[in-house]
């Protein structure tokens, strides 16, 4: 499973959602059932200030 987050990871990286992966201080994943067409859910929360852009991201959605 170490390998699942890599394509999000660089997905989100090209996106310029972070600078670089390397700023994620706390990574959990969980396999669930598997559903047809497949399914992903990312959550994000913003601790000690490290990925600043996250409250202006939330913001302009």
């Amino acid at each position: 499973m170490d390998n699942l987050p890599k394509a999000v990871f660089d997905a989100l990286t090209s996106a310029g959602f972070w600078l670089d992966d390397g700023q994620i201080d706390d990574m959990r994943i969980k396999r669930c059932q598997a559903i047809k067409g497949g399914m992903l859910v990312l959550v994000v929360t913003e601790t000690c200030g490290s990925l600043p852009m996250i409250t202006e991201l939330l913001e302009a959605a």
